[in-house]
């Protein structure tokens, strides 16, 4: 009786691996480096403008998290929150 308990708990345990592993592989290629395939451009804010309206325009080759995080490193922002008439540094997607 303890043999097939032990079976059955390796059988469930290298199922986990092998789902862990999966999700991974599926992550890893989703995180890029910037290599050099992103420029920048100023942008000026208008009346009504926001940073999801922004990606949609300038960044859809890019994921919106991503676009995000490095627009606002770019311009030293703790917050999504931008004004009109400010001018902004947006990375553009090739």
């Amino acid at each position: 009786m303890k043999k097939h308990y032990r079976a059955q708990y390796t059988f469930w345990y290298i199922i986990a691996v092998f789902v862990f592993v999966g999700f991974l592989i599926m992550y890893i290629p989703s995180v890029k480096s910037d290599d050099g395939q992103a420029s920048y451009r100023e942008i000026t804010v208008t009346q009504g403008d926001t940073l999801w309206n922004m990606w949609e325009r300038y960044g859809r080759g890019t994921r919106y998290d991503r676009w995000m995080y490095k627009t606002k490193e770019l311009n030293g922002f703790k917050t999504a929150e931008i004004f009109e008439g400010q001018v902004i540094k947006i990375m553009e997607a090739k």
